[in-house]
């Protein structure tokens, strides 16, 4: 099983990398990495409507995933390729357990599954 990445994670990566000021060994480690990962399309129709799908109940519940639009993206790529989401991002709490998500927070202190 291949692991998937979001599109825009693309760009996230680099961005967290050099606002940490990785070495040039990381930043290439990085690099590596992505050529071992499947990319979710966001130009995909299905990921453009769950998109649309999942901002509009963001925003109806008032949870705070509706302000992260790149959250939005990855949650929509997750639900279209029906991917188990891993993250250290709170804001997906609400989904935990809603059908039709498969989610795991982890804690970013110790990187394992938040209770």
């Amino acid at each position: 099983m291949r692991p998937l990445v979001c599109e825009v994670s693309l760009g996230e990566m680099p961005a967290f990398s050099m606002s940490l000021k990785w070495g040039a060994r990381r930043q290439d480690r990085l690099k590596e990495l992505e050529r071992h990962l499947g990319v979710v399309d966001i130009s995909d129709r299905r990921v453009r409507q769950a998109y649309a799908e999942l901002s509009t109940l963001a925003q109806v519940s008032g949870w705070s995933l509706f302000h992260g639009k790149n959250d939005l993206w990855v949650g929509a790529a997750a639900k279209v390729t029906e991917a188990h989401l891993l993250t250290m991002d709170t804001d997906f709490l609400p989904l935990r357990g809603r059908p039709g998500w498969l989610l795991t927070i982890l804690d970013d202190k110790t990187a394992l599954p938040r209770p």
